[in-house]
């Protein structure tokens, strides 16, 4: 018996899979408390695996077997799916049918750029795409979050000019530097050249 048809064997006793929460996330697991027994699923199928998960009272700690990226569940039930009866393939059908949904979602801007293997609730292949979608779609929306990015950096520049410390020319003109770049030392290529002559840099 292969590997794949054990753990195929072990999932149909012990396995539960579904999509679970808003939006729906799929979930493809094994729990039991034979450790050695989830770490041969693992090799043979991919995934993670989770535990101790400790117990009320005496009872040993349960682990867990778990598939939850989209690939890692769709690559596993696939490889599974000859050898898993009529029940267990009724309940991962609806997974594996949202999961080919997703792969055939592409960016709602229209540039065509497909979306498989990204979370559901992406809709956008890049902020670029996002930002065209919105001046395309929402411009009023579109104008007013690009306003109030622009406030939110100039309050971000004007924190961090505060936290400088004061700086002053090194050739002594006595020019303010904080605002400038904080590797400045000089204000100008006159105040540069006067500092090289007196041996200041």
């Amino acid at each position: 018996m292969s590997r794949i048809a054990w753990a195929a064997g072990v999932y149909e006793g012990e396995g539960t899979t579904g999509l679970y929460g808003d939006p729906p996330k799929p979930r493809l697991q094994v729990l039991m408390r034979d450790r050695d027994v989830v770490e041969e699923i693992r090799s043979a199928l991919g995934g993670k695996v989770r535990g101790p998960c400790p117990q009320r009272g005496n009872r040993a700690p349960l682990w867990m077997w778990a598939c939850e990226t989209h690939a890692d569940i769709r690559d596993a039930l696939e490889a599974m799916w000859p050898w898993l009866g009529e029940r267990r393939q009724l309940q991962a059908q609806p997974v594996l049918d949202y999961l080919r949904r997703l792969d055939a979602r592409s960016c709602a801007c229209g540039c065509g750029v497909s979306l498989a293997g990204r979370p559901s609730h992406t809709r956008w292949a890049s902020d670029n795409c996002r930002r065209r979608y919105r001046y395309q779609h929402e411009p009023e929306r579109a104008e007013a979050i690009r306003l109030a990015e622009r406030g939110k950096r100039a309050r971000q520049r004007a924190a961090d000019h505060a936290k400088r410390p004061e700086r002053f020319c090194l050739c002594g003109c006595g020019v303010e530097l904080t605002h400038r770049r904080v590797d400045a030392r000089v204000a100008s290529q006159d105040c540069r050249n006067h500092a090289v002559r007196e041996g200041l840099l």
